[in-house]
């Protein structure tokens, strides 16, 4: 079993080096479009001290008034950015934003293996890691981390399967509601987050194959978050 699990892991290693090697030219990418106004203009992130103002004023957001939407964790991992490049060094920023990929990419492995293994009725690690390295290859995933201030949809991402993760992996500690903090965060990030409920239906109904009404009970707290985070 211990030769199993270091296998396991030297190969979500090689798929972490393989990723890193085909984003290794964009950390040194520049500013686009709405990054001038969230991030290089933007004075609030400058110093953290503004960290409080983040939570409380959505104007902290942008320096554009039709821009000013409320997406503190997403605000406050640009300060801390800032803080750590010492300025707008690009290089700070895309290093953050790809740590959290790696880090979405292996919570998709966690998942993907949970659902294999709800599915054949065994472990299958091969298949869930084909799957989270295709994402972790694949182009369409370029752009939200190529551009900066859209790390709101890494979050939420990195967010909503974190949530499923926990709440497929760790049914046990489902009662304790702990799935539904990355959930939380992530509404936090951005409104696409309030749709976490439908995909824990989807997974109760499909991997777990529960009627809809029961999925739909299963889902009431979920519901609940997201409906207080509205």
């Amino acid at each position: 079993a211990m030769r199993k699990h270091r296998l396991l892991l030297l190969l979500l290693l090689t798929m972490f080096a393989a990723v890193t090697g085909v984003y290794s030219n964009h950390f040194q990418n520049g500013f686009h479009f709405d990054d001038w106004h969230t991030i290089t203009q933007n004075p609030y992130i400058r110093d953290l001290r503004n960290m409080p103002l983040f939570f409380t004023d959505a104007r902290t957001m942008s320096v554009l008034p039709a821009n000013q939407v409320y997406r503190p964790v997403v605000t406050a991992s640009l300060a801390i950015d800032y803080w750590i490049g010492r300025g707008t060094n690009p290089v700070a920023f895309h290093a953050s934003t790809f740590c959290w990929f790696l880090v979405l990419l292996g919570c998709l492995f966690a998942l993907y293996r949970r659902i294999v293994i709800d599915a054949w009725a065994g472990p299958n690690w091969a298949v869930a890691l084909f799957a989270a390295g295709w994402f972790g290859l694949h182009p369409v995933s370029a752009e939200t981390v190529n551009y900066v201030v859209q790390r709101a949809d890494l979050y939420v991402a990195l967010g909503m399967v974190a949530g499923v993760g926990i709440y497929a992996c760790f049914p046990h500690l489902r009662k304790w509601g702990f799935y539904l903090v990355p959930v939380f965060i992530a509404g936090l990030c951005k409104p696409t987050a309030l749709i976490f409920p439908a995909f824990l239906i989807l997974y109760s109904m499909v991997s777990e194959q529960a009627r809809p009404v029961t999925a739909f009970r299963r889902a009431l707290p979920a519901l609940g978050t997201t409906a207080l985070l509205a």
